[in-house]
Parts: C-alpha cells; structure tokens; sequence
C-alpha cells in the first residue's frame, strides 16, 4: 500500500517537534508519515553550512523540503515572489539545533540560507522527491538582494 500525501501545508511553514524523554538522552522526533509537511519520502540528506557562509537561491519545482538543524544554527530567508521581480518580500527563520523545530517549504518558492551562531550548522532534509538539478531552479545569491549581515 502506497503512501499517500497528507499535507495541506501551502507556503512554508515552521513546526514544533517533540522531545522525548529517555535515559541517557532526549529522543526529538523530526518527522512521521502523519504530520502536516510529509509529502510522501524519497531522499535523506545532510548538508554542513560554515559560519557566515551562504547557499542559495533554490526553488524547488517538485520537491518539498523538510529542514532541520541537528548541530549549530542556521537561517533561511524565504523569498515570496518570482525573481525577477524587485518588490519582492522576505521572511525570515532561525533554527538551531536547541530549538527542535522543523521548516517545511513546499514546491516553488525561492529560498537561501546561510550558518550562524559562530559554528553554523548541519541541516537535515526528508525531501519527497531525489535530488535532480533539472528540478531545481537556482540563481547567484547576487540575483536575489538580501542582507546577509548578521
């Protein structure tokens, strides 16, 4: 029996995850198959960020991301319009590694992010589709003006 997509989450969308008690340490639950974001699975994968360095932009066609910060701290900025467009607005998520919290970002939306916090930080993805740069929109991080000072 296939899996089947629960989600109603339409732009991205920070959630709460919870902590687990457990002998010897905490278990965070970062994602089940029932919660609002999951878009079926296809595609684990880690990606090291250093401090103050930045990647992006991406928008992801087909793919939702489900992000994670499971050592450091990192921020992404969400770019709520089409690139080319200069009145574009932003909004802004700061996760770390403490704080327990999932970003899910559905298809077609610009984001970029950038390691904070001295270490910057490791990102977990639980992504609905694999990796395929033919899915991916990218542009320079010139393209898109945004602020990164912290």
């Amino acid at each position: 029996m296939g899996m089947l997509e629960t989600s109603s989450v339409k732009v991205p969308t920070l959630f709460d995850m919870p902590v687990i008690a457990s002998t010897g340490g905490e278990v965070r639950r970062v994602l089940r198959h029932r919660d609002d974001g999951f878009h079926g699975f296809k595609e684990a994968y880690v990606s090291k960020i250093n401090n103050g360095c930045c990647r992006g932009w991406k928008c992801h066609t087909l793919m939702t991301c489900n992000l994670t910060v499971v050592f450091g701290q990192v921020r992404f900025v969400i770019r709520y319009a089409d690139p080319s467009d200069k009145g574009c607005q932003f909004e802004e998520f700061l996760l770390s590694a403490s704080q327990n919290q999932r970003l899910t970002i559905p298809p077609g939306f610009f984001f970029a992010f950038q390691g904070t916090g001295g270490v910057g930080g490791i990102v977990l993805n639980i992504a609905n589709e694999v990796h395929d740069p033919e899915e991916t929109i990218t542009v320079s991080l010139e393209d898109i003006p945004y602020d990164w000072s912290e």
